[in-house]
């Protein structure tokens, strides 16, 4: 998991040592890497869910990702035939 590689690249033990400053730092990380907006957005999605269920365990009290919007997507134009 790159998450995890980069938290230990960070010295972060923890998902719970995760901040949104640290979010910003992978998402950096993931754009100098030129991981694709799909693959981002992907991630970022995971990432997001799974912050979800460890609060919901109680184990945290604020998701990381909260506040992290996805890449979206660029829109190919709409071809038309006449």
């Amino acid at each position: 998991m790159i998450f995890k590689l980069f938290l230990n690249q960070q010295a972060i033990e923890s998902f719970t040592e995760v901040d949104y400053l640290v979010v910003r730092l992978y998402l950096t990380m993931l754009n100098e890497r030129q991981f694709s907006r799909t693959s981002v957005a992907r991630k970022i999605s995971s990432l997001r869910s799974f912050y979800h269920f460890l609060i919901r365990e109680g184990v945290i009290s604020d998701n990381p990702f909260t506040y992290v919007s996805h890449a979206k997507k660029r829109s190919q134009a709409s071809k038309v035939f006449l």
